[in-house]
């Protein structure tokens, strides 16, 4: 729900987005645990998409090129899209990450990304130490593009996050 101008705009040009609304889980601390239930969200909605794919009695029977699949996410959801990325089984055309925390501090490790990469930064962010990029930046093997919004706080990076209390 709070991202639906970005899905909008990329499946107008024929993506698939594939990011989970994952409010029940923002009100958790942040874990691992909480990170694998993204990715684990992310990886079903992939494999439901697929058997609409292959159902006959299905709308989309026939209708979803899975070889148009990118994986995004906000903050502990960007996270996860590259944890996610590491290990769907079939191909992804790439990722979208923003504000996602850094992998290594939920103990994921340093995941070698070979996807092609759209980081979106704030510079005022007050969830993540400006500039984030460095822990994540090691991780890229591929093709990768930062955007940072100078001014700009950790909520401005989706449609409709709300405005944190520590927010200026």
């Amino acid at each position: 729900d709070r991202y639906f101008s970005l899905m909008d705009h990329w499946a107008s040009w024929g993506w698939i987005a594939v990011s989970v609304d994952s409010t029940a889980d923002n009100c958790m601390p942040g874990s691992r645990d909480n990170i694998d239930s993204r990715v684990s969200k992310q990886l079903a909605a992939i494999e439901a998409m697929r058997a609409f794919h292959e159902d006959p009695g299905s709308p989309f029977f026939g209708r979803v090129d899975l070889s148009r699949v990118v994986l995004s996410g906000h903050s502990r959801g960007g996270g996860g899209s590259i944890i996610a990325s590491g290990r769907y089984e079939g191909d992804l055309v790439g990722i979208i990450d923003f504000q996602g925390i850094d992998t290594t501090s939920f103990g994921f490790g340093t995941p070698q990304v070979e996807l092609p990469f759209l980081g979106v930064s704030a510079s005022r962010d007050v969830d993540l130490d400006y500039p984030y990029v460095e822990p994540t930046e090691a991780q890229l093997r591929g093709p990768y593009t930062w955007l940072t919004i100078q001014g700009g706080i950790h909520a401005w990076t989706a449609d409709t996050v709300p405005i944190e209390p520590d927010d200026d």
